[in-house]
C-alpha cells in the first residue's frame, strides 16, 4: 500500500474526536490520556514539534484503549511505533536520512522529536528497511 501524500495531522484528528478534551498543565509528564475523563493532559512548556508527537501518541492510546498494568511496557512500545509511523511517512524519512546522518537534524526536518524518529527507525519493517537501502543518494 503506498504512503499517503498528505501527512497525518494529529491536531486535526484531535479536533475530530469530540469525546476527547485537551487540558494544558504546567507540571507532570509530557502528556497522558485519562481514559475515564477523556482528557489528554499535556505539559504547556514544550516545543511545537514535541507537543505534536505527544498528541499523536495519546491519540493512538485512545484508539487502542486501556490495558492491564502488566501490559503497559509492551503497549507503550507499540503505541510509540504506531504514532511514529503515522507522523513520519517512509518517503519523507528516506529523503531526510539522505542528507544528514545526525538524528537531531533529521528529526527537525521531519517535524518530530528525536524520540519519535528513533521509534520510527526501530519500528521499520523488513520491507521498509529494504526500500530505504535502495534509495538513491543525492549528488
Amino acid at each position: 500500500m503506498p504512503e499517503s501524500v498528505t501527512p497525518w495531522n494529529p491536531w486535526a484528528e484531535l479536533a475530530r474526536r469530540t469525546h476527547l478534551r485537551l487540558v494544558w498543565t504546567d507540571r507532570g509528564r509530557r502528556g497522558c490520556l485519562e481514559f475515564a475523563t477523556g482528557e489528554i493532559r499535556m505539559r504547556r512548556a514544550m516545543p511545537r514539534h514535541e507537543s505534536r508527537c505527544v498528541v499523536a501518541h495519546e491519540l493512538v492510546h485512545d484508539e487502542r484503549g486501556g490495558v492491564p498494568r502488566w501490559l503497559v511496557p509492551r503497549e507503550e512500545r507499540a503505541v510509540r511505533h504506531e504514532a511514529a509511523r503515522r507522523l513520519i511517512p517512509l518517503d519523507d524519512l528516506a529523503c531526510a536520512v539522505q542528507w544528514s546522518p545526525h538524528l537531531p537534524e533529521v528529526a527537525e526536518d521531519l517535524g518530530v522529536d528525536v524520540a519519535t524518529l528513533r521509534a520510527r527507525l526501530c519500528g521499520l519493517t523488513a520491507d521498509e528497511r529494504r526500500r530505504l537501502t535502495r534509495c538513491p543518494r543525492p549528488d
